[in-house]
């Protein structure tokens, strides 16, 4: 065999040896890709499966619309009811404070006017003046109070805004009269501090008692008063509120 001869064989020979060796080399490559090409596969059937039914969903769902803000809740009628009853009972309960405190003043201060020195004398004109005005106040709360409640509670199941309007109204009035009354309570309180050190100061007796008995019952009608005033506040605050539902929700 000639030189020619053998140089083509052993050529033929390492094709063949090459090509047998690239097929396992493919099927490596084909079996590390399987893995890859099967997942692929299931997610494009998972994508193809949730899709329709996601988009049905969303469209039984309808659109996303912005969260809408919910207007606060009116007071309900129930609750002005029970407020206006607590605050009329409270109101019954001081007018018997008032009887309690003027009564006692009443009878100190005639016994007061029996035989006494000119001091306790003094004394006694502020506690009979005041305290005969202290009873006769709290005998006229105490009395008109149920009649005030009747008449509120058929006007709010009647004409309920009117009848918000009017007594609130007049609970304005109320706290203008406080005022007033607190004014004048303090007054009577340091004026009669004032009565007193100057009577003092000039021995005038008479004087003296006068300005004690002015002070006392000042200061007693002072602090009644300011709880009173506090009471009805909150009240009136229950009426506006509640009036200010009843006008918002009117057509």
């Amino acid at each position: 065999m000639n030189a020619g001869m053998m140089h083509r064989l052993s050529n033929r020979s390492l094709r063949s040896r090459g090509g047998r060796a690239r097929v396992p080399a493919l099927l490596g490559l084909l079996w590390l890709g399987s893995p890859t090409l099967a997942f692929a596969s299931e997610a494009a059937q998972g994508t193809s499966e949730t899709g329709p039914q996601a988009s049905s969903q969303s469209a039984q769902q309808g659109p996303m619309l912005p969260e809408q803000t919910v207007p606060p809740a009116a007071p309900p009628m129930s609750e002005l009811r029970r407020d206006l009853r607590s605050y009329f009972a409270a109101e019954q309960r001081g007018g018997l404070v008032l009887m309690a405190m003027g009564a006692p003043a009443v009878a100190l201060g005639a016994g007061l006017l029996v035989d006494t020195p000119d001091r306790w004398r003094g004394l006694a004109y502020p506690l009979l003046i005041l305290g005969g005005v202290e009873f006769i106040g709290g005998l006229l709360f105490a009395a008109r109070t149920p009649g005030q409640v009747r008449t509120l509670e058929h006007g709010l199941a009647t004409q309920p805004k009117v009848a918000l309007a009017g007594e609130w109204k007049r609970m304005q009035r109320v706290h203008r009269q406080f005022l007033v009354l607190e004014i004048v309570e303090v007054l009577l309180m340091t004026g009669g501090l004032a009565l007193a050190a100057t009577g003092g100061a000039t021995k005038t007796d008479t004087l003296t008692g006068v300005g004690i008995g002015l002070a006392i019952e000042g200061s007693g009608l002072l602090v009644f008063d300011v709880f009173a005033a506090a009471r009805a506040r909150r009240y009136s605050d229950s009426l506006g509120r509640s009036l200010a539902a009843a006008t918002a929700s009117a057509p």
